[in-house]
């Protein structure tokens, strides 16, 4: 049986091939590029001119235009059935990079140098491949690496001030990079105007500063640590107990992340399921749009193969569901492989604990979405190693 790094590779090649195939094929990528090339490019489905000078370099500009005509296209209410489906995504990433952000840390314990871990930036690089190469291609692709480069010993994550290079105060301005970083240029993202002359004022310059959001939350969380005066070896020793406080604040993390996945997924599948039992209380091109087969339209991916899509609206869609599923697999496949490594063999009571935790993570993917589940279970895992860390202790 292959490892499931393996396979994660395999599927990042996949995601990686398979969708610019497939966007070549059913020809959005033809209608965009021409568009983007034109005497005067405009957004898709508006008389709008579109920006396509940014830096000066032709190939760099084409980029840029070519992501800020897709997410235009996904934030045009107009385009309900994708802006929805596009909500929901946008939380499964964000509770995906939440997790790259905090499983990225690098670990003390178990390693054979002395010195402290050099801080790692790594987070931004994988960040931007996920952003300008598709999430389907990056959170696989980081998945297996984090498998297979930084496999967690057992009880290694148990005791975060031994396990992790960020001490209590680094940790609390996690939220606040995360909120300036990501929080404030999606909300300008979504009440800019696309049209508005300004630079500032533009929906268009937020979308592509948005794209850059892992480089601007290294560097706001860079800025925010510096006005921080206590060091972790002050955070570790005023602790009896060693890792709770920083355990605890690792927690509310997850449970951030938790939630960011299951909001969007509960008010989907909410809108959904009264569309569906009350169709005459809401406009009849709302309940068209809240339809699975227009929310998600799994089938006419295949169909685009042999059929060209008819607007860059529908190819969106098509593009964004295959990502979605893609990287909803990969997740899922990472938090299950995560957790049981993190647990010996021989210890019975922790694997035990371990199977209950999935089986609770099924329950919670069943009712808050399967991004929400994979979250839950890495929160779970940790638990277990605190509590058999407490129980290790006890013992001594």
């Amino acid at each position: 049986m292959p490892k499931p790094s393996v396979v994660l590779y395999l599927l990042s090649l996949g995601a990686l091939l398979a969708p610019v195939l497939h966007s070549v094929q059913s020809g959005m990528s033809g209608l965009i590029l021409d568009n983007v090339h034109s005497a005067h490019p405009v957004l898709p489905g508006t008389d709008i001119p579109l920006r396509t000078s940014w830096t000066g370099l032709a190939l760099l500009d084409v980029n840029f235009s070519v992501m800020i005509c897709v997410f235009y296209v996904i934030l045009d209410p107009h385009n309900l059935s994708l802006f929805i489906q596009g909500g929901h995504f946008f939380g499964l990433w964000m509770a995906a990079w939440i997790l790259v952000l905090l499983e990225s840390v690098p670990s003390i314990k178990g390693s054979t140098n002395t010195r402290p871990p050099r801080r790692s930036r790594k987070y931004v690089i994988w960040g931007l491949i996920m952003e300008f190469m598709t999430v389907a291609f990056g959170l696989p692709a980081w998945c297996a690496s984090n498998l297979q480069q930084s496999p967690i010993e057992p009880r290694a994550a148990s005791s975060p001030c031994s396990a992790s290079s960020l001490d209590i105060a680094e940790i609390k301005m996690l939220p606040w990079s995360f909120v300036l970083s990501t929080g404030i240029p999606t909300f300008l993202m979504l009440i800019c105007r696309p049209d508005a002359e300004a630079a500032l004022f533009s929906q268009q310059t937020w979308i592509l500063l948005r794209l850059f959001h892992p480089l601007l939350f290294a560097t706001a969380h860079g800025l925010l640590i510096t006005k921080s005066q206590r060091s972790r070896e002050q955070n570790c020793s005023r602790q009896e107990d060693p890792g709770t406080e920083q355990a605890r604040e690792l927690n509310k993390l997850y449970t951030v992340a938790f939630w960011i996945a299951a909001i969007p997924h509960l008010l989907v599948i909410s809108g959904v399921l009264f569309a569906k039992f009350f169709p005459r209380l809401l406009p009849a091109p709302i309940v068209a749009s809240l339809s699975v087969g227009a929310l998600w339209p799994v089938a006419s991916i295949w169909r685009s193969v042999f059929v060209k899509v008819e607007s860059t609206q529908q190819g969106v869609a098509l593009f964004m569901t295959a990502n979605e599923i893609i990287s909803t697999v990969a997740l899922l496949v990472w938090a299950w492989n995560r957790g049981g490594a993190a647990i010996p063999k021989s210890g019975r009571n922790g694997q035990q604990s371990l199977r209950i935790g999935f089986w609770k993570a099924i329950f919670l993917a069943s009712i808050f979405g399967p991004g929400a589940a994979a979250v839950a279970y890495v929160q779970h895992r940790n638990a277990v190693l605190q509590q058999m860390t407490l129980s290790d202790n006890k013992k001594r």
